[in-house]
């Protein structure tokens, strides 16, 4: 899908095997600025050889797990990840995960068309809800997942612990309408 903005135009669509050294870019970058926003680490991450992230894209199955990509000029610009559970019993289940955009690229709609995409995935698959975890500080990624629907249910206490903090994680979900 391609969309006009002052910036020039953007594409939004699934991520392809090609695309793995912009989204190793775009996800250190995530890493680097907002540690304690993400349950993944920096450094570990930083430290994956090449072949990491190639598998990571490369390995997707449609039917359980997609990465929706925004790009500008071939670089990635914005990311949400979306994973559908599949146990018997949970496949009714998806997760939101890896929400991102370059600063420079935000205040454009960008990850709200994302989730759309996602969501729509999502349905298809007969999922009935999706869930997510935001950090309780992260206020405009709090604010984004409201308009597009999610409610608070819960909070994760000391989800993720860096640099000697403890960090809560609220748990919002979106059901099926």
């Amino acid at each position: 899908m391609l969309i006009a903005t002052e910036r020039g135009e953007i594409t939004l669509r699934t991520a392809q095997t090609e695309d793995w050294p912009e989204f190793k870019r775009l996800r250190l970058q995530a890493l680097q600025q907002h540690p304690s926003f993400f349950g993944s680490d920096f450094a570990e991450s930083a430290a994956q050889p090449d072949s990491h992230w190639q598998e990571r894209i490369a390995n997707l199955n449609p039917a359980t797990q997609q990465i929706f990509v925004t790009l500008h000029e071939a670089q990635l610009v914005a990311t949400v990840g979306i994973r559908r559970e599949s146990g018997v019993k949970s496949s009714h289940q998806a997760t939101i995960w890896g929400v991102y955009t370059d600063p420079a690229w935000r205040g454009y709609g960008l990850s709200r068309q994302l989730f759309a995409m996602a969501e729509a995935w999502a349905w298809q698959q007969s999922v009935a809800i999706i869930r997510l975890m935001v950090h309780v500080a992260n206020t405009s990624a709090i604010q984004l997942y409201s308009r597009c629907g999610y409610s608070v249910y819960g909070v994760e206490q000391m989800a993720i612990y860096y640099d000697g903090v403890y960090h809560d994680e609220l748990l919002m979900a979106k059901k099926r309408a």
